[in-house]
């Protein structure tokens, strides 16, 4: 008997460990969520009001814009084929078909959104743009159409997006690094937020000369013991909410991600971080 009740507690000891572990301490592996139960909604929640709020990366209505933008997208296209609690799988194996049929059959209040508009919104009142900053939208076409349709940015921030997001021309290089430098310059005179990161993979676009342009992008936050990366894959695909144990670790997971982006005329897909080049 006593044996059994020292097993029991050090059972119980054991699972209180690990979920303290999930809740607030350090962790060893990645894990992601669609935000699609309340105990992960609410756990980004309180991370990213305890962080980019409380730094004024983003304002409160920023941060209650972006959870009703979750919960309007995980509630059309259905809980059920969405991640809820986080799991240790960063490749979820999406129904894209079905997610697109069940937003279509059941609209919400709010447009589809991208990568970039999600990481904007999350980040814009800490993103400062110099006063005179070029700007090609010519990619930019259906992020501006999706904005306009649910006024998520006042004129002065819509404008700060398109320079943002701006394409920038660039040489005929297949160097990453090369290209690197050009981004590095463009964003030398921004301002970018203090303790959270914009990680944006650069695709090299050459379909009419030599552009770069922000394919992807997320917003990679500290909260206790990891980092929290969110980001939207597409417009169609789910909102994600991933932990990792550090920034590198984000880093190996984007630029994973997009590995098989290649064109052989073109440089690779590379990573930058906050406007500086990632090696």
């Amino acid at each position: 008997m006593k044996k059994t009740i020292l097993s029991l507690i050090f059972l119980l000891a054991l699972v209180g460990g690990c979920q303290k572990d999930q809740a607030g301490g350090k962790i060893t592996q990645p894990s992601l969520s669609n935000m699609a139960n309340e105990k992960s909604l609410q756990f980004v929640s309180q991370a990213l009001e305890e962080g980019l709020v409380k730094e004024r990366t983003t304002s409160q209505k920023g941060l209650d814009t972006f959870l009703a933008l979750v919960q309007d997208y995980n509630e059309s296209v259905g809980k059920e084929k969405l991640l809820g609690d986080f799991e240790n799988n960063l490749q979820p194996d999406y129904d894209t078909g079905k997610l697109i049929e069940a937003r279509q059959k059941n609209p919400g209040k709010y447009p589809d959104t991208n990568c970039r508009i999600t990481a904007f919104l999350l980040a814009k009142d800490g993103l400062k743009a110099p006063q005179e900053a070029p700007m090609d939208d010519d990619l930019l076409f259906m992020d501006e159409e999706k904005i306009q349709e649910g006024k998520l940015f006042t004129h002065q921030d819509f404008e700060k997006f398109k320079q943002f997001f701006s394409r920038i021309p660039t040489v005929d290089s297949k160097d990453p690094k090369t290209h690197g430098k050009i981004m590095e310059t463009y964003y030398e005179d921004w301002t970018f937020p203090e303790n959270s990161h914009l990680l944006a993979l650069i695709l090299h676009d050459k379909l009419d000369g030599n552009y770069l342009f922000i394919g992807h992008i997320g917003l990679l936050t500290k909260i206790q013991g990891r980092y929290l990366f969110l980001e939207k894959i597409s417009f169609e695909e789910p909102y994600q909410a991933i932990q990792f144990p550090t920034k590198e670790a984000c880093y190996k997971y984007l630029k994973e991600k997009f590995k098989d982006y290649t064109d052989p005329d073109a440089a690779p897909p590379f990573l930058m971080d906050n406007g500086h080049f990632v090696e």
